[in-house]
């Protein structure tokens, strides 16, 4: 059967659509492989035209990565929001209907390195908290972070930070809103 320009036309649309609603319904987890663009074209009679246009059109969406030699797979759902001076990570993905949490990997006191010294208006080798955490989007690995508190300040804030996972709620108690 042959199908005339027209029908082609909607015919790789609808290919199309049923991706677009597998994916959002999660039938096609993130990482999921696709079709190659041929099998693709056999498996829903397009032409090898179509099948570009169909993975064309999920990539431009970001539903789909591709890699010359991997393939098509599904692509990790985006997390997009504003970073500026006091990014509230938790919040942020709540406003993306997304759940943050956030794991604390390591802490140690240092003297405050001599790069960061001019950018915290604190001399270099001022004793410092450095916490290490690892934030999830959903469950995700997302953002490894370095964090430096002034140790004469925020003495012990590696622990409430283990407890509240969250930065922000952490400085909230020692009287620090952001």
């Amino acid at each position: 059967m042959t199908l005339d320009k027209q029908e082609q036309n909607e015919h790789w649309r609808h290919v199309y659509r049923s991706f677009r609603v597998q994916i959002e319904a999660g039938e096609l987890q993130p990482g999921d492989a696709l079709p190659t663009l041929s099998r693709l074209a056999d498996l829903h009679g397009l032409t090898a035209h179509g099948a570009r246009k169909v993975m064309a059109r999920l990539r431009n969406e970001g539903r789909v990565e591709s890699w010359q030699g991997v393939g098509h797979r599904v692509s990790e759902k985006r997390v997009t929001y504003r970073i500026d001076n006091r990014p509230q990570f938790n919040s942020n993905l709540a406003r993306l209907g997304q759940r943050g949490d956030t794991q604390l990997l390591a802490t140690r006191t240092i003297g405050l390195p001599t790069r960061f010294s001019d950018a915290m208006g604190l001399p270099p080798g001022t004793r410092m908290i450095q916490t290490e955490v690892l934030r999830f989007a959903d469950g995700r690995p997302l953002v490894l972070a370095q964090n430096f508190f002034p140790a004469d300040r925020f003495g012990g804030i590696e622990v409430v930070l283990s407890q509240t996972q969250s930065v922000s709620k952490a400085l909230a108690t020692y009287g620090v809103t952001v």
